[in-house]
């Protein structure tokens, strides 16, 4: 499992297109706000991508902290399936019920990354992931 979520992150495909439901703005901002009161949001050029045969979703997202610093993320979920937010059955088996993904953190030495798991156990991650599966279910990779 680990291994292909290092895979996924280091492949994350960005695709460059658009879907009609969010074709009205570029910056697509997630209702509500984490724990620590921060702001997430896609950039609808930056579609979320499902690739069928590992079961994982990629996608980029930012986040603004209450101080206004923003930072971009890329990240892979097992938790997009059928275009919800539901454990894909192609991933391992995960007892955890709470949906998440997986971010890689650069050391700034271009070396191995790490990773950190982020739960989705706020209104803005549950929502994030609801759009990123959505968005991911228009544009799969093909098999």
């Amino acid at each position: 499992m680990i291994t292909k979520i290092i895979s996924g992150l280091l492949g994350v495909s960005i695709v460059l297109s658009s879907i009609p439901s969010y074709a009205n703005t570029r910056t697509v901002w997630i209702s509500g706000k984490t724990n620590d009161g921060s702001r997430m949001f896609l950039d609808n050029k930056e579609i979320p991508v499902y690739d069928p045969p590992n079961g994982l979703t990629m996608f980029s997202y930012g986040i603004t902290d209450p101080q206004g610093k923003t930072r971009w993320r890329n990240a892979v979920t097992d938790w997009c399936h059928q275009g919800k937010v539901q454990h894909n059955p192609k991933s391992t088996e995960d007892k955890d019920p709470t949906p998440k993904w997986y971010i890689a953190l650069d050391d700034g030495t271009g070396g191995s990354a790490d990773l950190l798991k982020v739960k989705a156990d706020s209104k803005a991650s549950l929502n994030l992931i609801k759009v990123v599966c959505d968005m991911a279910n228009y544009n799969q990779i093909d098999q």
